[in-house]
This record gives structure tokens, sequence and C-alpha cells, in this order.
């Protein structure tokens, strides 16, 4: 038998540490309105990075704007809210697309790409998240599968063009799941 992923509601703790995670990052926001909305939030982590603002080492910092970015994503895509998901990494918060078992692990997206050194636009990455969560969303039976994570489905995809393309691997790094 299979590991089959557990979501649940949020403990009160998670959400605390969720919302001080929240006020650390928008305390560093001249302008506090402006992150009212989507492409706002995204904004102030672009540019929270320009300044250097958290460096690779600087974990709860760089979580803490993945804090942000799920914020930006749920904002964007109303079907996302945040769940306590436990898989057979651990257990961590994410964005759950409904009642489905799409599962996006937005807390360490930003902190992968800084520790690994790459050169990224928050905005753009935004972009293609909310364009690969619609696609993956529209796929048929989503409702219906089995609970597995994004994770999962990048494994499929990956097989399925690698296949297609004759063995030649995948050409991009964008994703929705925890282990970019």
């Amino acid at each position: 038998m299979g590991w089959r992923d557990k979501y649940e509601e949020l403990a009160p703790q998670e959400i605390a540490n969720l919302d001080e995670a929240r006020k650390w990052v928008l305390a560093h926001c001249s302008e506090p309105r402006a992150t009212e909305t989507p492409l706002g939030k995204v904004w102030l982590i672009r540019e929270l990075l320009a300044k250097g603002f958290a460096q690779p080492d600087e974990v709860l910092k760089l979580q803490s704007l993945g804090i942000l970015f799920g914020d930006a994503l749920a904002q964007e895509i109303p079907l996302l809210s945040w769940k306590r998901v436990t898989d057979r990494f651990g257990r961590s918060p994410a964005l759950v697309f409904g009642n489905t078992a799409l599962v996006v692990y937005p807390v360490s997206i930003i902190q992968k790409r800084v520790q690994r050194g790459e050169v990224f636009d928050a905005i753009e990455l935004f972009s293609a998240q909310c364009a690969h969560i619609r696609d993956v969303s529209r796929k048929p039976n989503l409702a219906n599968r089995p609970a597995v994570s994004s994770r999962n489905w990048k494994a499929w995809i990956f097989g399925r063009l690698t296949s297609l393309r004759g063995g030649r691997g995948r050409t991009s790094s964008s994703g929705t799941d925890r282990n970019q």
C-alpha cells in the first residue's frame, strides 16, 4: 500500500507562525497598502530580494518571503487555501487547491532558488506558478485522484516529457513543489 498525503486545517500555532512571518516581511514595506493585491505582494518580494534583504543562509527570512508568495498565489487563485500537509517527507504548511490532490509548497519556493544562486524575477515566477496551477487544475479527474502531492504530478510530467523528447529531460526548473 502506497503513501497517502494527509491534508488538515492548520493548528492555531501554525496560523500564528504564518502571521508572524507575514508581519515581519510587511514591516519592511514602506507602503503596506501596496501589498493588498497579489502583484503588490510579489513586487515587495522582488524589491526585498533586489536590496539583499535575505542571504542564502537566512532561512527564516527566505521562508517568510515564501509565505507572502503563497498568500499572493492564494489571493490570485481563490481555490487555494493554506493547510497542513503531511506526506512521506514530513509535515508543512502548503496550499491545497479546493478538495483536490493539487498541492503547492510556496514556503520554500524563494529559499531554494536563492540558496542555489539562481537569478530569477519574483513576478515572472509568480506568473509561471499561476499558469502552472491553472493548467494542472484543469486536468480531468483531478478531484478523483488519490491524494498525491504536486511533486508526483511533476514526476509524471517529467517522465512524459522525457519520453516525448527521446530521453533528453526537462527544459524548465519552474514548478510548484518544495523540492525544487
